[in-house]
């Protein structure tokens, strides 16, 4: 298992076999705050064995609070196995960070398994009869047993399983704020949360000049929390979100990608103003047909699965850069869009666009126009916006219940928003972040998923995240916050966002559409995804066909 996951831990593999033989526990190490032997780690006090994927940012601060001591060599494993043993699961609330962990404790017989409260670290669960397997990955579980497919209906409607949900039966994910526990001498397994982003959401916002220092001293103290050891890299979209990690963090190395002949894509000039503001050489690259070609099955192999998000090969081209570099930690922009609103379909949602204001979207042109002749925008906010994000059909209606659940739950449009967001396309860039840039030996960290931030920005009333007015700014507090720290002007008045998404669904179509069909099973879709589409369909925002590309070399290529 550990080996089919030794890109996680490229500096060492430990083991630890319990003493009476019933629990294993294997452990990759990527050393990034100083750690030289792999674990897992073995409590002298408790005899308590952890095993630990991710990173804790506060892990110092917290040993000098509880006075716990930290050798020369440790690292913020070894400080949470003596929380763990002082205060058991009491500890979590007092974490800062992504993680995965878990905890056998002899002398009470449980294996603990936990995830962090936005799941930022993946974590997989394997149950049948009386065997229990997890690991980071599914390919280390499919290294120790058998697995069968299933093919969910959240790939014809979302382009990606939801909730803790996965295509293999018996396996599913911890969900993010989740403890799970098994008791070794009677096999029940008990779950409950320990975070829950509404329940700490704060009451009432203070307004005005005093939250606007709030969220300005909230965001820079959790974009300074994340800056690590050593020489870090970032993606460099273009857009305002990694401008503003950027000007905190001024990394040493920024990348971004530009695909030549479709400018519809292209930010290199929004980049390259930033880097130069920061005074950092930006490195471009710059993917080919031929590099989705040879990169596909590499891809598909480090999702474990297929799962929709527009910038798999842009990421997956960057890490591979970064990588090459040899650097090991690098930054990303995910999480003001979800928190605050940032993506075109909120605004679609919220605003009621037709088809005759489409074209005030600029790049987003196309995708307005289909929500405004897709969605029924005489019903309510939760129906246009189940209706936007649908990508095909939805056949068992679990997208349109969790949509409308998300929306029950919350009597705040914006809330409700940012629940369904977190419930559907959220996982799968956080996902695919991890296993991408894990492919090479990379820790990724989001220094926007601070959970202090999040709950600052759940807690905001709608009109300072995605204004019904149509010629109101998006994400107003960071833009605002842009400004202070010196982002240029041009990218805080820019709000025509692309981010990362690549030509792929039009290369399909076109120069790689024979390939494509060369690779691409007939078969496969008897029981999966996505619909069939006219061969000579373009859609730029279509990616049924990359969908089906992928889920036929998952079949092709996985045991």
């Amino acid at each position: 298992m550990a080996s089919a996951q030794a890109h996680r831990g490229p500096d060492g593999t430990g083991f630890e076999l319990s003493d009476a033989g019933g629990v294993a526990l294997g452990m990759n190490l990527l050393s990034i705050v100083g750690a030289t032997a792999p674990g897992p780690y073995r409590s002298r006090h408790s005899g308590a064995v952890l095993t630990f994927n991710g990173e804790i940012y506060n892990w110092r601060e917290l040993a000098q609070r509880w006075h716990l001591p930290i050798l020369p060599d440790e690292s913020d494993a070894h400080l949470l196995l003596r929380a763990w043993d002082r205060f058991g699961s009491r500890c979590l609330g007092e974490l800062d960070g992504m993680f995965a962990f878990a905890v056998h404790e002899p002398r009470t017989e449980r294996l603990v398994l936990v995830r962090d409260r936005l799941g930022e670290k993946p974590l997989y669960v394997h149950r049948k009869g009386g065997d229990v397997h997890f690991a980071s990955e599914v390919k280390a579980i499919s290294a120790a047993v058998p697995l069968t497919w299933v093919f969910p209906d959240e790939w014809h409607s979302a382009e990606t399983p939801l909730g803790t949900d996965t295509p293999y039966e018996d396996l599913e994910l911890i969900a993010p704020g989740k403890m799970v526990a098994l008791d070794l001498r009677t096999w029940s397994w008990s779950e409950r949360t320990w975070w829950d982003l509404g329940d700490e959401s704060p009451a009432a916002a203070p307004s005005g000049p005093q939250l606007v220092e709030r969220f300005s001293e909230i965001t820079m103290r959790s974009l300074e929390s994340r800056r690590g050891p050593g020489d870090q890299a970032l993606l460099l979209s273009g857009g305002l979100d990694s401008a503003v990690i950027a000007r905190v963090l001024r990394p040493e190395v920024l990348v971004t990608v530009r695909y030549p002949g479709h400018a519809r894509y292209d930010e290199l000039g929004r980049a390259e103003e930033v880097a130069a503001s920061i005074g950092r050489e930006l490195i471009v690259v710059e993917p080919t047909e031929d590099d989705l070609v040879d990169s596909i099955d590499h891809i598909v192999a480090s999702l474990d699965y297929p799962v929709g998000n527009a910038s798999l090969l842009s990421e997956f081209m960057l890490y591979r850069r970064i990588g090459e570099l040899g650097i090991r930690v690098v930054h990303g922009g995910i999480g003001p869009d979800e928190f605050l609103l940032g993506y075109t379909r909120h605004a679609l949602a919220a605003q009621c666009v037709t088809a005759a204001s489409a074209a005030r979207f600029g790049a987003y042109e196309p995708l307005a126009r289909r929500f405004a002749t897709s969605a029924d925008l005489s019903g309510s906010i939760a129906e246009r916006y189940y209706r936007g994000i649908l990508r095909g059909s939805d056949p068992s209606g679990v997208l349109h219940r969790l949509v409308h659940e998300r929306f029950a739950e919350e009597a705040d449009v914006g809330r409700a928003l940012t629940k369904v967001d977190l419930a559907s396309a959220f996982p799968p860039l956080l996902l695919s972040a991890d296993k991408l840039s894990s492919a090479f030996g990379l820790e990724r960290r989001s220094p926007f998923l601070a959970h202090r931030w999040a709950q600052l920005c759940f807690s905001l009333p709608m009109e300072l995240k995605c204004p019904t007015d149509a010629k109101a700014p998006t994400k107003v507090l960071l833009r605002q916050f842009a400004e202070t720290v010196g982002v240029p002007r041009s990218v805080i008045d820019d709000h025509d966002k692309r981010g990362f998404a690549s030509p792929v669904p039009v290369w399909l179509t076109t120069t790689l559409r024979a390939w494509a069909h060369s690779r691409t099973s007939p078969t496969s879709w008897s029981t999966a995804p996505a619909r069939q589409l006219d061969p000579g369909d373009s859609d730029p925002y279509d990616r049924s066909r990359f969908m089906n590309l992928m889920i036929s070399i998952w079949r092709e290529t996985t045991p």
